[in-house]
């Protein structure tokens, strides 16, 4: 994902990485790559689908997040970011909404089990103090 977000705000913004910073990325996708560890050496169809069903899929996601991270940094260059952050918790919240009203049964399991027992359904002190702390930006 740094690798990505480093590349779109390359491409979006312009903005270039130091020697340090592009030493440091390189460091981090090798060591990733290290972390992977070896795959195996056989063709057969379930390496295949390994591929196409996870690599690939991976690969994209990640960049998708990177340039989501590289839009909401040029976003914010010339925004409150305030306003920034109350903008995406409307869409977040009308997105959740939405999918509560038209998803249909059976589809999702939260929606399901929100419809049904509740949103807050198993939520304890373990769980409100750090939405809480969280929340007021502590």
């Amino acid at each position: 994902k740094l690798l990505s977000t480093a590349l779109f705000v390359y491409l979006l913004m312009g903005h270039r990485q130091s020697k340090m910073q592009i030493v440091a990325l390189l460091m981090l996708v090798v060591g990733a790559t290290m972390l992977g560890g070896e795959a195996k050496r056989g063709a057969d169809a379930r390496s295949t689908n390994r591929f196409w069903q996870g690599v690939i899929p991976l690969v994209v996601a990640s960049m998708l997040s990177g340039l989501g991270g590289a839009l909401a940094q040029q976003a914010l260059v010339t925004r409150n970011s305030f306003v920034y952050s109350l903008e995406l918790a409307v869409y977040s919240a009308s997105t959740f909404v939405l999918m509560l009203c038209f998803l249909p049964q059976g589809v999702s399991g939260d929606r399901d089990r929100i419809l049904s027992e509740g949103l807050l359904v198993g939520w304890d002190h373990t769980t409100v103090v750090p939405v809480v702390v969280q929340a007021a930006g502590a």
